[in-house]
């Protein structure tokens, strides 16, 4: 059985794989990305490359001409954070008159705004179906930095040395969106870790939660001076006040001691 978007890459060369393969679903690729494409397709045939072309079909079949109703406003924000770009809304009818004005050729400006949601939302659809990161990987994908990037509450931070053996020159910053509940972190000079001995673990310390209940933002390992790592908060956060990365015993802790803070970064 061929692999589909339900599938979880395995890898930074089937993860460009399929963020190339959504990129052709949703806006197109120019020449030399269809050629990357191709290549890659070659390399790895148990994956089916034209499993988002069919989504995008489905979905632009199912909008081209059916009643609609008004979308949530949440949903609008978080369609709109996973969108390319900024976009207006488009505006929703609850009658068919849109879908009647795409029939009759009298104006497809309606079409074209809903086009631009559908593509939206395509990379929602996908981003959720991928699923979290596993426990200490530190893959992320360009759709979740462009999603957290565009986000309308998009958060950066600094990273702070610390006193610690393992901070003591760390840099880098936080991106995190409490819109789309996702963010990711940038790391330098956080020394390298075997996971055999020790991990990293990621804290977000939510104001209406305190300093005694942070968030558990996911165990990972570093390898490498200058790496990306999901963030993959086990609850809800919603009013970040501090992020926080400890060493703790491979796999993680549910409560840490905090007895090496490797790095803060803080409102």
């Amino acid at each position: 059985m061929r692999r589909t978007l339900r599938d979880r890459p395995d890898g930074p060369e089937e993860d460009r794989l399929f963020d190339l393969m959504r990129d052709r679903a949703v806006h197109g690729l120019d020449d030399d990305g269809m050629r990357e494409l191709n290549r890659l397709a070659l390399l790895h045939q148990d994956i089916d490359v034209e499993c988002y072309d069919r989504a995008t079909a489905a979905l632009e079949i199912v909008y081209a001409d059916r009643r609609c109703t008004a979308m949530p406003e949440g949903l609008k924000v978080r369609i709109a954070a996973a969108a390319p770009g900024s976009m207006a809304a488009p505006r929703v009818r609850a009658e068919h008159e849109d879908s009647r004005s795409v029939r009759r050729g009298g104006s497809t400006r309606t079409w074209i705004a809903w086009s631009g949601w559908i593509a939206a939302a395509i990379v929602a659809v996908i981003a959720w179906m991928r699923g979290p990161s596993l426990p200490g990987r530190t893959v992320v994908t360009q759709s979740l930095v462009r999603a957290v990037d565009s986000a309308p509450d998009h958060l950066v931070l600094e990273w702070k040395p610390t006193e610690d053996t393992d901070g003591r020159t760390v840099s880098g910053e936080v991106h995190w969106s409490t819109v789309l509940q996702q963010g990711y972190m940038r790391f330098r000079g956080l020394p390298t870790n075997a996971p055999t001995q020790k991990q990293y673990q990621l804290w977000i310390f939510d104001e209406p939660r305190g300093t005694d209940h942070p968030v558990d933002g996911g165990v990972f390992d570093i390898a490498g001076e200058d790496v990306l790592v999901r963030i993959d908060a086990k609850i809800r956060v919603s009013r970040p006040a501090l992020f926080a990365v400890t060493t703790e015993a491979p796999g993680g802790v549910v409560v840490s001691r905090r007895e090496h803070i490797v790095s803060l970064a803080k409102l």
